[in-house]
């Protein structure tokens, strides 16, 4: 059996998944392996595929900013599109979403996601009168 395949074996165990991603994620601030970190949170992903969790929104964003700085735009669009899916007001997900479109030199998509950023950024300032007399 290939080591990849038996791993998301293993990471189909939410608890064990979010243990493995913490390891991973101490290990690249140890030793700044990329490939291994990638190869992980590809894992992870592979494994947990439908899982709308906090985890699995923290991985597709990172998946979609290594692939945004690797110059995969589409894939970093796919990513972050996962990533909204699982919490549609993650607003940093939105702007990342825009640059990559801009990238890609779709003006449209990108004017779009950034104004959809923006809009939620704002909050409306409500007014309410003091009822006192």
């Amino acid at each position: 059996m290939e080591f990849h395949a038996w791993m998301r074996g293993k990471l189909s165990d939410y608890e064990r998944t979010c243990k493995f991603y913490e390891v991973a994620k101490q290990e690249f601030l140890k030793d700044r392996d990329l490939r291994s970190f990638e190869s992980a949170i590809n894992d992870i992903i592979e494994a947990q595929k439908g899982n709308e969790s906090d985890l699995m929104e923290e991985v597709y964003f990172i998946r979609a900013t290594m692939n945004f700085y690797s110059k995969n735009y589409e894939d970093s669009i796919d990513d972050y599109n996962m990533v909204l899916k699982i919490n549609p007001r993650n607003n940093h997900a939105k702007k990342e979403r825009g640059l990559a479109y801009s990238c890609i030199e779709d003006s449209y998509e990108a004017e779009t996601a950034l104004v959809e950023c923006l809009n939620s950024l704002q909050k409306p300032t409500v007014f309410v009168p003091d009822s006192r007399p």
